[in-house]
């Protein structure tokens, strides 16, 4: 069975690339710091982790949850999500049970909040988890996403300076790829599961797409994807640029460990288009049909290789020109222009091959020399390439260090310069490209000088990895100890930033078990991670508490002994000077580890990886002890104190399952619980014979590897806690019904629970998020309100009334959590919130307010009483007295009744001046905007015709209504309408018949103040402006040779405007101008000169003729006119267009908007923000001396009350700059040639939105001053 077992397991090891990790990892002999010393760099000693590391915690977290199959079984992890979700819905708590009436502390615990870290201080850096992926928004620096190993997404709007999660409830929390949208950037594309084979890189659930930047997610490829083992695992999402901006016809690639999948749909629907481990994917930016794809099987594979696409992706080659034939293994690939550069891993020895360049893209490749590159002997988990966006012989490499190359990948430098180690992914800012982003093993950086020197951007992530071990403090809330993935061991003491401990001798390391003496919380026990012979594992222990050193305590200890790469470390429950530890045997210290004896022999099967999971002495028996192991056994030994303890095997009854917690009942050691990891039946098992027989306590329980569990000290027979890869459960009936316990908890793999019996608090250690609390509810809780004064409101009769309201804080003073209502019988309260639960310690805000009930009465003073009630034992009862008194009736307008309407005669009605101030709610008026600061008009409509009523030009935010009727208890709605005028002014146009109507005009959500109001028939005269733009804004030509270009009208009125036409201000002497309309790919379609109608908010374009017969130079303010827009009349679009016609030849110089057109805009981020967008590309037609410039300018002249100062640079065609900003850059153009540039807009204040004024105007002139082309932009604060 032995031998099978093991042949099977070894599959497995194959079969997710490890089999020569197996073999590195008995043939590793460096560290971390002589890796860097072969580099000439040295590592930050903060962050080293152990060579090999990832290759160990690979095994130790995949074989037990394949065990015993050789590999976790195809679609398991999503069909325990989609189970979890059928049955409890994506967000499930429990109801929460009656407290407990015996004397023994229980679990009795309200809904999860997280305590961090956020992040780990260590030392002067900061760190928070591993990070797979890191993107930044095309256009705005300043958003940035990332992809935790098991930490879901997160967005930042500032540059990372904070964060919020977005996908806490996403059917996978472990990313492996993010991708933004480049022509809609609130769509993002995110692969789900780690290709970084470290194994604790946990299962994907195939794609999930954001439509509104990252606030929600979809799942996309759902029956795809997790049909590969336990899901797929997606290295890259690319999406094709010129497909773009779409929900439903975009292409978009996704390179898995099962294939290469293109959607053409937006992700909708995927197919296979190649076949293998494929690592990476790129487009070339030259021609989009040429795709690059990379299949990288770490341990190497006969298909391994570079594969290129000419059809976008349909079909596929494999390139072999100047690559390597032999011991290829993982690549990474990037790519920009014809460029792109390749990373190899040697399959063999698990170094770096090499780097490879193609400049044709990816025909012909040639190696690069990559000097000073390496990833020690990682490059399997960790290495990456990207290419600089401004220029494409910068090179940045990533392995368990970051390299810089300024020389096409010939020579590299280490820039990793105190960041953490581990590099998986790089960004760059979408217009400086000295400003990089580094993800890895410790978090996020940013550099803002090419990697020259680096700052975390890791305040606020959790993310952090922790695994078992996590160890609480008997009394109050710290400290809290724990052990994370590649960040050490860390200290909770109050702040929710944890600080790293100092381990003697060791730089950094995985962070496994750890303890706290409850009879002396400054002696603490923690340690790394365990590997064989190496000096650094075993248990340590620190006798000073906070800041206090950690010395090497393994005496005793055979440092050759097989272990699991997380083993086990116990304290006994009754005497702490006595702790236990495990490898594939029991160690025990009666001596607070300074000397350990071996007490057990063997207790596997013998397996190369076979080892003990996890020990627990009884709490009423200390010669009862219990041992489980990760191949399936149990052990129970009845005189554990003794010299040499006697064990029992008690695997019987107990499925063949890696075994991974064990607990034993605190007042009776005969019953224990055993849970149990992989797929398949039966997670929970328990005992109350010592193990003698075994009960499958599963129940209704989904099928999901557990990884610890908590007996209730209170209820120990029956209620159970159990931590799982799909979060927290709880039983009450002894196991027959399991009921998730994770509100506020996301959704991912729970490693350890720990009960802190003094508090009642449950708290859990995720592999992803952090750790988190569940603050008792029970306890002795204790009411107190403030302030304790009346809440006294006064007002006229019909409102308003002031004060409006009054907060009360309600606070628990006492322990445990307390249940309270707030209530009040009278009519014109509302009380928010009105009932809830607060933690021991926790305030909340009660809101007491007068509601629009009030205005109905009569002048009086009315009483009232608030009632605070603690429901849960009734301790700090109060209440608040309340008055309201209401004076004799205010002044309001004349028309503020109904009947009292101001009667509209002629039309067309236009005013100005009107007024809601004092106005006020009667009885029966139909609601528009609460509280109803409504006046009144009233129209007679002599005929059936089209009635418009707008409030354009208002001060005053309204709402408008229209209604038939003849008593304001008996009105009918017709219309109503909040914001569709222009700005904030209101609009309704409707057909009606001839009859009397009423309008009622309100503030928003009770706003007064000063309004106009325009009513007319017909369509209406008084539709708001329409916009207007040119493109191109200049144009050059000889006499005899006509000019053209094109123009749009924007109608972004809710009605139609009519008859809208352009034309010139005035004509020019020998010049003839045309129009003819044009359909949606800019081709000419209608009548020459013939005005069209463009519906409420549609656009109509013109494509427009000069012919000259004569010189000619001109500014021309283009004439917008539509007959029933306001202003009355014509109006000037936003852009001139500078028309040049000369007798002899010039060179016509085209300018034209390259990103955001004519008609967009630069926001400026708040007053004092910056924003930078590319916003015009010019076609030169003979070579030249040019110099463009960006100037403020509104149509008419300088508009000097702008405040932001704009400066310009040229750029490439991805938007990046090559020059520095200033105010003009002049460079020499060649004939046929383009060129791009970047206007950058600085706040000092607010700039108002007035596209005809507040305007960046980018003018490009010859050696003779002469503009030969411009284009121009609106800017705006955001």
């Amino acid at each position: 069975m032995e031998q099978h077992l093991r042949a099977r397991i070894a599959e497995a090891i194959r079969h997710f690339l490890v089999v020569a990790v197996l073999t590195l990892a008995g043939a590793l002999g460096l560290h971390l710091t002589a890796i860097a010393q072969e580099a000439g760099h040295e590592v930050d000693e903060l962050t080293q982790e152990p060579e090999g590391t990832p290759a160990e915690r690979l095994l130790w977290f995949y074989l037990p949850r394949a065990f015993p199959f050789d590999r976790v079984p195809p679609g398991s992890f999503q069909a325990a999500r989609r189970e979890y979700e059928q049955r409890f819905g994506p967000d499930s708590g429990y109801e929460q049970p009656a407290s407990p009436t015996g004397t023994v502390p229980s679990i009795n615990v309200g809904n999860w909040s997280a305590i961090g870290p956020t992040p780990i201080q260590s030392g002067s850096n900061q760190f928070s988890g591993r990070i797979s992926s890191v993107a930044v928004h095309p256009t705005n620096g300043n958003i940035v996403y990332i992809g935790g190993a098991q930490g879901g997404i997160w967005k930042s709007s500032d540059g990372g300076s904070t964060w919020i999660a977005t996908s806490d409830q996403a059917c996978s929390l472990a990313m492996g790829d993010i991708e933004i949208d480049p022509v809609n950037p609130n769509i993002v594309y995110a692969g789900t599961g780690e290709l970084h084979n470290s194994a604790d890189s946990y299962y994907g659930c195939g794609v999930l797409r954001s439509t509104n930047g990252g606030t929600s997610w979809q799942q996309m490829g759902a029956s795809v994807f997790d049909t590969t083992s336990g899901g797929a695992r997606i290295a890259r999402i690319k999406v094709r640029p010129s497909t773009a901006g779409s929900t439903t016809a975009t292409t978009v690639f996704a390179a898995s460990d099962f294939g290469l999948y293109r959607s053409t749909d937006s992700g909708q629907n995927w197919t296979r288009v190649l076949t293998g481990v494929v690592s990476d994917v790129a487009i070339s930016d030259n021609n989009q049909n040429i795709v690059i794809a990379a299949i990288g099987s770490a341990f190497g594979g006969s298909t391994n290789g570079i594969y290129r696409s000419t059809d976008g992706g349909a079909t596929w080659a494999q390139v072999t020109s100047g690559l390597p034939t032999s011991s290829i293994g993982r690549i990474n690939i990037d790519m920009r222009g014809q460029y792109a550069y390749a990373v190899m891993q040697n399959s063999s020895t698990f170094q770096m091959l090499g780097i490879w360049r193609t400049t044709d893209d990816g025909a012909n490749w040639t190696q690069r020399t990559a000097t000073g590159a390496s990833c020690g002997s990682q490059c399997w988990y960790d290495m990456h390439i990207k290419i600089a966006p401004n220029s494409l012989e910068t090179v940045y490499m990533g392995g368990v260090s970051l390299y810089k190359s300024t020389d096409g990948a010939s020579s590299f430098s280490n820039i990793t310069n105190g960041i953490h180690v581990d590099q998986h992914d790089l960004a760059f800012h979408p217009v400086v490209a000295d400003t990089v982003y580094a993800a890895n093993d410790g978090g996020l950086f940013r550099s803002l000088d090419g990697g020259a020197t680096w700052t975390q951007r890791n305040s606020g992530l959790n993310i952090s990895q922790f695994y078992g071990g996590l160890s609480v403090a008997p009394t109050g809330s710290q400290p809290i100890s724990g052990g994370t993935q590649d960040n050490h061991t860390v200290l909770y003491t109050g702040s929710t930033v944890w600080t790293d401990v100092n381990f003697s001798g060791v730089g950094g390391c995985d962070g496994a078990f750890t303890l706290i003496n409850p009879s002396n919380t400054n002696i603490r026990y923690g340690m790394c991670q365990w590997q064989q012979n190496a000096s650094y594992s075993g248990p340590r222990r620190n006798d000073t508490g906070n800041g206090g050193t950690y010395f090497l305590k393994k005496t005793g200890i055979n440092a050759g002994d097989r272990g699991q790469f997380i083993p086990p470390l116990r304290m006994s429950p009754t005497t702490p000077t006595r702790v236990y530890f495990g490898t594939y045997r029991l160690y025990r210290s009666t001596n607070q580890g300074d000397a350990w004896t071996a007490v057990s022999n063997d207790l596997t099967s013998g397996g190369s990886r076979s080892a003990i999971s996890m020990m627990a002495e009884a709490k009423t028996n200390s010669n009862a002890m219990y041992v489980v192991t990760n191949d399936g056994k149990a052990w129970y030994s009845s005189n554990a104190q003794s010299g040499s303890p006697t064990w029992t095997d008690r695997s019987s009854g107990l499925p063949t399952r890696a075994m991974s917690y064990v607990a034993v009942d605190p007042t009776n050691a005969d019953n224990a619980i055993v849970t149990a990891q992989g797929f398949g039946t039966g997670h929970v098992y328990r005992t109350t014979n010592a193990g003698a027989t075994w009960t499958n306590i599963s129940g209704n329980l989904i099928d999901v590897p557990v990884n610890t569990v908590v007996i209730d000290p209170g209820e120990p027979t029956t209620h159970f806690w159990i931590g799982t890869d799909l979060g927290v459960y709880r039983t009450t009936d002894g196991g027959t019904t399991w009921t998730p316990f994770n509100t506020n908890l996301p959704l991912l793999a729970v490693f350890d629970l720990v009960f802190q019996e003094s508090t009642g608090d449950l708290y859990a250690a995720t592999h992803g998020r952090g750790a988190w609390k569940a603050a008792s509810s029970s306890g002795s809780p204790s009411m107190t309100v403030t302030p304790t004064t009346a809440f006294n409101s006064t007002g006229a009769q019909g409102g308003p009334f002031l004060p409006n309201s009054q907060t009360y804080t309600v606070t628990n003073n006492g322990t445990g959590s307390v249940n309270w209502t707030a209530s009040d019988s009278a009519a014109w309260t509302t009380i928010s919130p009105a009932s809830g639960t607060i933690v021991q310690g926790a305030s909340t805000a009660v809101i007491v307010s007068i509601n629009t009930t009030a205005n109905t009465l009569a002048p009086n003073t009315y009483n009232s009483t608030v009632n605070f009630t603690n429901t849960t034992n009734g301790t700090g009862n109060t209440s608040r007295a309340v008055a309201l008194t209401v004076t004799g009736g205010s002044t309001g307008p004349a028309n503020d009744n109904f009947a009292n309407a101001t009667n509209i005669g002629t039309l067309p009605y236009a005013v100005t001046g009107q007024t809601n101030v004092g106005a006020t709610s009667e009885t029966g008026e139909p609601a528009l905007s609460a509280p109803n600061n409504s006046v009144w008009y009233k129209v007679t409509i002599p005929s059936s015709t089209t009635l418009h009523v707008d409030t354009n030009g208002s001060a005053l935010d309204t709402y408008i209504g229209l209604f038939s009727g003849s008593s304001v208890s008996s009105l009918t709605t017709l219309a109503t309408n909040d914001d569709g005028g222009t700005n904030l002014a209101s609009l309704i146009e409707m057909a009606v018949n001839a009859g009397t109507y009423y309008i009622a005009v309100d503030g928003f959500s009770g706003n007064t103040g000063t309004f106009s109001l325009n009513v007319s028939t017909s369509g209406g005269t008084t539709l708001g402006a329409v916009v207007a733009s040119v493109l191109p804004t200049a144009r050059a030509t000889q006499t005899g040779t006509a000019v053209t270009a094109f123009a749009t009208i924007i109608n972004p009125n809710a009605a139609t405007a009519t008859g809208c036409s352009i034309a010139l201000p005035s004509a020019i002497a020998g010049t003839t101008f045309l129009y003819q309309t044009t359909n949606a790919s800019n081709v000419p379609i209608g009548t020459a000169n013939t005005p069209v109608n463009i519906a409420a908010g549609g656009s109509q374009g013109f494509y427009f003729a000069l012919s000259p017969t004569a010189a000619a130079s001109s500014n021309i303010p283009l004439v917008f006119d539509c007959t029933n827009t306001s202003p009355a009349g014509t109006i000037f679009g936003v852009n001139t267009f500078q028309y040049t016609a000369s007798t002899t030849p010039i060179a016509d110089l085209v300018a034209i908007a390259a990103t955001i057109g004519n008609t967009g805009y630069i926001s400026i981020p708040g007053t004092t923000g910056q924003s930078a967008a590319s916003v015009a590309a010019i076609n030169i037609g003979a070579t030249q001396t040019v110099t463009a410039s960006v100037t403020e300018q509104a149509i008419g002249g300088t508009d000097p009350n702008m405040p932001a100062t704009l400066t310009i640079c040229r750029a490439n065609s991805s938007g990046v700059c090559l020059t520095t900003f200033a105010a003009s850059t002049s460079f020499t153009a060649t004939a046929g040639q383009t060129y791009f540039f970047v206007v950058l807009a600085q706040g000092s204040g607010t700039v108002a939105d007035n596209p005809a004024t507040n305007r960046a105007h980018i003018y490009f002139r010859n050696a003779s001053s002469q503009v030969v082309g411009a284009t121009s932009v609106a800017v705006r604060t955001q």
